[in-house]
């Protein structure tokens, strides 16, 4: 959709792999639809509820700062405002905070309070569509661009268009505060600038944990753990952990370890541990230069990339990483090296994992896996390459740490959202593309992207990668993003996953991805959300379009009432109350009959129509009245001549009068309005 504050030139591709030139114009309420990577649906991005229990902490447990009046400020005088500023300043706690207290204002004021919401960027991040952007009255929205501002095509003109849309909201007695990065934000003169706020004051870590403590986790009698020695005492046991540059989360999140401990020195221990990231322990396994102990170490390394593992497949692995010679090579060095070293046991309890039976774990060491691995990847940046190959490596199929994809993949997501690091998601990739696997990888790495597209950081990353591999001629990468996008990824970036679908569903063959992707159409389409509802819209006005496999595919994908009749019965309803919704389907059904290449999906699901009317699975009046006019315009169509006269269709199910019934009144309709069908004329 594009309006008159956002016009917009585009190239478009067809199935055909021609270029198209584009240009569309529209009044502020029409709407343009444009396929493979400029197709919109619905009025607004999603949009939904900031949490209830993050808004009763920043109101419990709030530690003020200046950057929040200046924001409240920017948002009375032109219904935007604009956080920008290193990461780790709060801005998000800020900003949620001035909504707050903005609101409470308007309250004291005999106004209406604002409904706070946090509104997910569903669009591809170099060219945000600003005209989605929500404006309901009364409603307080925030918007967080940090990890996508850098790369949009043209920031002043998203800027102005943003400052324009905060005065629509405004009229409506609403309000966006945006958040960016330290440098995404144009600074220019006038309006662009005026909404801008920069972060500069960190809230007192101190403070903040000492709070949360109180009156978040109801543990007064522990905020002496953190007091700073004063008049001769001594300090707290934690007092060390919160320094100036202490980030307002991690101080957050200090409290919540301390209130979660037992009250007793080896409680208060697991939390310091935990909170500085086993930095001693792993001072203490990775310090120096000794030889003796990168057995040791690679031992660390796999016990924390494979988890929860037998202990003999984890000193196996570790081998691999070193080098060390095989049992085979019986060469002396080899039972040397193994006389000379420690008892399993004793190894792995150096390493701070913990052997149960058969299997050692990391487990009892909270965040110790995660710390192993963040460490050997800043602090020795020479082994990074080597790293990725050995777990290339000991994830192949039939390879030692196969089992433990999940585990090894969402530690690879986690680094790779800190760092964002692309390499660690091409080495996913491999996963899929890898053959010969006793199982299928695709559901699994599926599930682990699904998570990493919706990151906060490293989700732009993740994004941009499905989008390439759903134009990819591999089979297993374009059925792995169709499985994301049946996923939770479809319901936050309905968008982006309906464009990914769009290239999946434009393959020559109607192959695996082709069949994952109709399905995660026909998931979208039924879901609740009055949102992706308007997925019917956008498949509909896709399906018209001239030499649109794509389209046809997804059209029918999505009427098809085989796999559920729920979300079509209700489009059918939408269509009797509705004239435009059943011109719609009649137009996306012209279509979708004049494409010879899908002659035998459109023959199916007409039947399933058919015999729908016949069960009374789906409301006969109104599915009959659209079957007449498809049938009565559509005569010489292969599917339609299928439907009325080959006497060979199958029914599902064996039923009283069946498709048979259902030919005698489409006749008997034909008749009446018009010629009827002869065999000459189909």
């Amino acid at each position: 959709m594009i309006d008159n504050s956002h016009l917009g030139d585009g190239l478009a591709q067809n199935d055909e792999g021609r270029r198209v030139d584009m240009r569309a114009e529209a009044s502020d309420d029409a709407k343009i639809f444009q396929a493979f990577g400029s197709i919109y649906f619905g009025e607004t991005v999603p949009v939904e509820d900031i949490p209830q229990e993050e808004q009763a902490t920043l109101r419990r447990a709030w530690v003020p700062v200046g950057t929040v009046s200046p924001l409240i400020e920017r948002l009375r005088s032109g219904g935007l405002a604009v956080i920008g500023g290193a990461p780790r300043m709060g801005k998000r706690s800020a900003a949620i905070r001035a909504l707050i207290e903005y609101s409470d204002e308007r309250t004291s004021a005999k106004a209406k309070p604002l409904k706070l919401k946090q509104v997910t960027p569903d669009w591809e991040r170099e060219t945000p569509q600003v005209s989605r952007l929500p404006t309901e009255a009364n409603h307080g929205y925030l918007l967080d661009v940090s990890a996508e501002i850098s790369k949009w095509s043209n920031p002043l003109e998203t800027a102005s268009a943003l400052v324009a849309r905060a005065a629509r909201l405004r009229e409506e007695g609403s309000c966006l505060i945006l958040i960016s990065n330290q440098s995404g934000w144009p600074h220019g003169t006038g309006t662009v600038t005026a909404p801008y706020v920069t972060a500069l004051e960190r809230p007192d870590p101190r403070e903040i944990a000492t709070a949360h403590l109180e009156t978040v986790h109801n543990r007064p009698a522990r905020v002496a753990w953190l007091r700073l020695a004063h008049d001769g005492v001594p300090p707290g046991l934690c007092a060390h952990l919160i320094t100036e540059d202490t980030a307002p989360a991690d101080a957050a999140y200090l409290a919540t370890l301390l209130a979660g401990v037992t009250d007793d020195q080896d409680g208060i221990k697991a939390a310091i541990d935990a909170f500085q990231q086993w930095d001693a322990h792993l001072t203490k396994v990775f310090g120096g230069e000794d030889d003796r102990s990168v057995d040791d170490r690679a031992l660390l390394i796999a016990a924390a990339l494979l988890g929860d593992a037998p202990a003999l497949r984890i000193q196996s692995v570790a081998r691999d990483l070193v080098g060390m010679p095989a049992a085979s090579d019986n060469s002396n060095n080899y039972v040397r090296r193994v006389l000379a070293a420690e008892e399993l046991k004793a190894r792995f309890e150096g390493i701070g994992a913990t052997l149960k039976g058969q299997n050692a774990s990391l487990t009892g060491k909270p965040g110790l896996g995660n710390a192993t691995i963040e460490r050997v990847w800043t602090q020795r940046p020479d082994l990074r390459q080597p790293l990725l190959e050995w777990i290339t490596r000991i994830t192949a199929p039939k390879a030692e740490a196969e089992e433990h994809l999940q585990h090894i993949g969402r530690m690879l997501v986690r680094l790779a959202a800190a760092h964002t690091d692309v390499r660690l998601l091409r080495l996913v990739q491999k996963w899929v593309e890898a053959e010969g696997s006793a199982t299928d990888r695709r559901p699994l790495v599926a599930t682990i992207l699904n998570e990493a597209a919706q990151d906060p950081t490293l989700g732009p990353v993740v994004r941009d990668e499905l989008l390439n591999w759903a134009q990819s001629s591999s089979l297993n990468l374009a059925t792995t993003v169709a499985l994301v996008c049946q996923m939770t990824f479809a319901e936050h970036y309905p968008r982006q996953a309906l464009v990914r679908l769009q290239w999946i569903l434009r393959r020559p063959q109607d192959d695996e991805a082709v069949t994952a992707a109709e399905e995660a159409v026909r998931r979208m389409a039924a879901r609740p959300s009055p949102l992706v509802k308007d997925v019917w819209p956008a498949v509909t006005r896709w399906a018209v379009k001239d030499g649109m496999l794509s389209g046809r595919r997804a059209f029918l994908a999505m009427v098809d009432p085989r796999p559920s009749y729920s979300h079509l019965k209700e489009l059918l309803a939408v269509a009797d109350d509705k004239p435009e919704v059943r011109g719609m389907l009649l137009d996306a059904w012209r279509a979708t009959l004049a494409d010879e290449m899908v002659d035998g999906e459109a023959r199916a699901v007409l039947t399933a129509w058919a015999y729908g009317i016949a069960t009374g699975t789906l409301p006969e009046s109104t599915t009959l009245e659209l079957l007449h006019q498809i049938v009565q315009h559509h005569l010489t169509a292969s599917p339609v001549s299928a439907l009325l006269y080959d006497t060979n269709v199958l029914e599902p199910e064996p039923h009283p009068g069946g498709l048979a019934h259902v030919r005698r009144l489409l006749w008997q309709r034909v008749h009446t309005t018009g010629p009827s069908p002869t065999r000459a004329e189909c």
